[in-house]
């Protein structure tokens, strides 16, 4: 039986990559912060938390094989890319862009919606290269409002395309929780997990209290709980292999 590990990592710790309107905080080693002893976790290779503002963000530019997952915290994101999608994110919309053989796509602030853009961007690698690229989003805000844990992107079959927008990676699922007062779920049971607190502040069994942006990574982990400490967003990555 696997032995369960816990790793805390600290808002404050991770690098951070500033440029005009941009601020991007990096979970894992990323651009000019490489490290090559934190590349990710399992099959999560990149988790960014970023601000935006003043219409900036990140001009036309490739990707392959990655499944790429945006989930808004506040304002809009304007997305475009080479295949002819286009569109704002705004928070409880859940965009995936599968980049598969290669697409190229530009991402900005949208003044329109608000002063700045706060989002979380995150990658997992694919089942298999060379996919035809797409693009799928999906309204999932109001099935958030019971507090609980809701798959929000998955590769698991059998799940609700009104739960979650499927991802090519048959063994990672994204949860998104908002809880109140002292409410709390418990993690799902999987090899790995990351979870990350996108605002607010909670208590997880086993690591302690987590403040908004710090994540924890956990092994062989299944049955913890976690408990708000008030109002708080959680997003946890469940992953059934490594890479």
């Amino acid at each position: 039986m696997a032995r369960m590990t816990v790793e805390v990592r600290r808002a404050a710790t991770r690098p951070t990559t500033s440029a005009a309107g941009l601020v991007s905080r990096h979970s894992f080693s990323f651009g000019a912060h490489y490290d090559p002893t934190d590349v990710g976790h399992a099959v999560l290779v990149a988790h960014n938390d970023d601000d935006i503002r003043g219409g900036a963000g990140y001009p036309d530019h490739p990707h392959r094989d990655l499944e790429i997952v945006t989930w808004v915290l506040e304002g809009g994101l304007r997305h475009e890319d080479s295949d002819g999608n286009a569109g704002v994110v705004v928070p409880g919309l859940l965009q995936r862009l599968s980049a598969g053989s290669g697409v190229r796509h530009s991402e900005h602030h949208d003044p329109a919606v608000g002063p700045a853009v706060r989002f979380v961007q995150m990658w997992v690698l694919p089942d298999e290269p060379g996919l035809t690229p797409s693009y799928a989003q999906h309204d999932v805000g109001a099935l958030l409002d019971d507090g609980g844990l809701v798959p929000v992107a998955s590769g698991r079959p059998g799940l609700s395309v009104d739960a979650a927008v499927p991802v090519h990676t048959r063994d990672a699922t994204l949860h998104v929780a908002r809880l109140g007062g002292a409410a709390s779920v418990g993690l799902p049971d999987a090899p790995y997990l990351h979870v990350f607190v996108a605002r607010g502040s909670a208590d997880l069994e086993a690591a302690g209290r987590l403040d908004e942006g710090d994540a924890a990574r956990l092994t062989a982990a299944g049955g913890l709980r976690l408990t708000a400490s008030g109002p708080c967003e959680v997003l946890i990555w469940e992953m059934h292999r490594g890479r």
